[in-house]
Formats: structure tokens, C-alpha cells, sequence
């Protein structure tokens, strides 16, 4: 038996690789998005489990709880040039809008989606030193248990 927020993120890379966007993301589920450099030509897409967030009590068996995956987007590029990066921005974001307009109730889990990010640029390290851009979509969802 997965944690809670493993099994979400399992979920998830099910149903967003069935997603219709601009460019296939072929997601995969790992705990570090990071590969090497000559992996990085096309896209890549990892999903995080992130945090099981305990809040406040729900009632007297249960508790709220807040549950977070972060979807990071990496591609490296032969050049820096604007136009390119904004490419992959515009692909989190287009993400990120999918996420929200289907809320994305991912099928047997009973979290709901609440909160919906896009972090343009996550590792500006990455960027000046190996030209990879890393963009990242961070989706919370609430669950009572």
C-alpha cells in the first residue's frame, strides 16, 4: 500500500499522458527530475509526489488534509533564446488550464484539486550552466481522512 500522495501522483501521470495538449507530455512518476544532459533533447515530464499536508480536524475521526504533486517540465536547448523557453512556459500553463477547466477528479481517488501553480522558472542554476529549462506546475488537492 502507496502513501496517499504516491498513489495521487501514480493517478495522475495515468490520466494527463491521456490528455490532449500541444505536445504529448509521456509523464513519468519519480521522486527527482533530473536526467542527463542527452536525455534532455525532448521533453521530459515528471511527476512529484511532493507533501501530505495534515491541517485541522474534519470531525472526530477525521482530518483535512492537503495533498501536493508538482509536475516539472524540462527540456534542454542549444540556444537561450526567449522564443524557445516560452514555448515550454506556454505548455505549463497550458497544463495548468487543462488541470483546472477538467479539475482533473483523477478516477477511484477522492481528493479534489483546490489550488493550481505554475512556477516559470524553477532552476535558474540549471538554466545558465546546461541551457535546461525547468518549468514546474504544482497541484494541490484536499482530502478528508
Amino acid at each position: 500500500m502507496n502513501a496517499p500522495v504516491v498513489d495521487l501522483a501514480d493517478k495522475f501521470v495515468e490520466v494527463v499522458n491521456d490528455a490532449t495538449l500541444s505536445e504529448p507530455l509521456g509523464a513519468e512518476r519519480d521522486y527527482l527530475p533530473k536526467f542527463d544532459l542527452t536525455q534532455l533533447g525532448t521533453l521530459k515530464t515528471t511527476v512529484v509526489p511532493r507533501q501530505d499536508e495534515t491541517l485541522d480536524r474534519f470531525n472526530r475521526k477525521t482530518w483535512e488534509h492537503e495533498l501536493v504533486i508538482d509536475i516539472a517540465l524540462q527540456k534542454k536547448w542549444a540556444t537561450l533564446a526567449k522564443s524557445e523557453m516560452d514555448t515550454l512556459v506556454a505548455l505549463a500553463e497550458e497544463l495548468c488550464e487543462w488541470c483546472k477547466a477538467n479539475a482533473v477528479q483523477l478516477p477511484t481517488r477522492p481528493e479534489k484539486l483546490i489550488r493550481a501553480t505554475v512556477q516559470t522558472l524553477w532552476n535558474p542554476d540549471l538554466l545558465r550552466e546546461s541551457k535546461v529549462f525547468t518549468s514546474i506546475v504544482r497541484l494541490t488537492y484536499a482530502d478528508n481522512r
